[in-house]
Parts: structure tokens; sequence; C-alpha cells
């Protein structure tokens, strides 16, 4: 797999042989799709990452800075060789995500990723940890991959406003509740203001 789009276009990204569901690049192309006008200077956090791709695709684009978390330490040794590029904006935490986000607790991202194990729960659990620790920015957006046959139980704290099917996966996108009303104050986000844009 290799880096689709940005300044690192082309980089070859390493994998482990087996373990990992890599985000399908129809997938993974729609979501920066989604994204591409909020990326610029934001501040992304990418749970569950894998190898990496989605976090380091957001730096590739232009966020300006990214956190990683990863449990298995033989992934975690290849995410930071891919991570060699984008050393300064690059944060590596290994651990479990639902014991790592709370040791996150003050610290605020405009685009939060998040590809948890499928049929595990897990989706629910991240959700409501985002939203207890309010890691999410007032304007920012969690892009949640997840199967078709969980249906994560969303947060008062926060909105669905959007879902994609590929076949059995789903792209939830989800926002601070606030910003079920699109001209609320509270959705502009950080990085748009940054980019000079809004969305």
């Amino acid at each position: 797999m290799r880096v689709a789009g940005g300044v690192n276009r082309g980089q070859r990204l390493r994998y482990p042989r087996s373990g990992l569901r890599p985000t399908r690049n129809i997938v993974k192309q729609a979501i920066f799709n989604m994204l591409r006008s909020r990326l610029n200077g934001a501040r992304v956090a990418d749970l569950f990452c894998g190898a990496g791709a989605l976090g380091i695709e957001a730096l590739s684009a232009g966020a300006a800075s990214a956190v990683f978390v990863e449990q298995n330490r033989r992934t975690v040794s290849l995410l930071k060789e891919n991570l060699v590029p984008f050393a300064p904006r690059a944060r590596v935490i290994t651990g479990d995500v639902v014991r790592v986000l709370p040791r996150l607790a003050g610290e605020q991202f405009d685009i939060i990723l998040a590809d948890p194990p499928y049929q595990h729960g897990q989706d629910t659990k991240t959700l409501r940890l985002i939203a207890q620790h309010a890691l999410l920015m007032p304007g920012g957006v969690i892009i949640l991959e997840h199967c078709r046959r969980d249906q994560p139980v969303i947060p008062a704290e926060f909105a669905l406003t959007r879902t994609h099917r590929y076949g059995d996966t789903i792209i939830s996108t989800i926002r601070n509740a606030e910003c079920r009303t699109r001209n609320s104050a509270v959705c502009t986000s950080q990085s748009a203001v940054r980019s000079g844009g809004i969305t």
C-alpha cells in the first residue's frame, strides 16, 4: 500500500503480513474526499491505527499533527518506520485505545479517525470516551469505520450526520450535537479558520 495523495504521494507503507484489516483504497479515497477541506492545519487522532495509513494520508495532505494509537507492538514498529518522513509532526502511543483515551484528556482534535475491530463493541466504547473526555474540537469531526452489523451507540454530545456503505463496511461521520445546524458558530472548526474556509 502507498500514500495516495499530498506531498508524500507514492510513499510505500510497510504492513504486517497478517493480523490487520487495512482500510480498502475505495474507502480511504471516500474518507479523504469528505475531509479534503478540513485537513490543512488540522490536529488529527488516528485510533486503532494499525500501520498508520489514514493518519499518514492526513499528514501528507497538510494536517499539522497526528497522534497514532495502536496496541500491537510489532505493528507499532512498522508504524514508526512509516512515520519517519513525518517525525516532527507525529506522536505514537502504544496501548489499548480504551485505556489511552483518558490519558489524552486536555487535548482536542479537529479530526478523529477510528477503525476499531469489527463486532467487539469497541466503536461504542470509543465514542463514549471521546465524549467523556471532550477530545473533539467544537467544529471537529469523527470518522468511524465499522461493520454494517455493528450498531454503534452515539453519545448525546454527538450527532450522526452521514453514513456511506461500501460492501460490509460503513463509514459514519459524527459531529458535535450542536452542529446539526450547519450555520451554528460552534461548527466553525479551528482547522477551517486556519485554512481560510468553513465547511
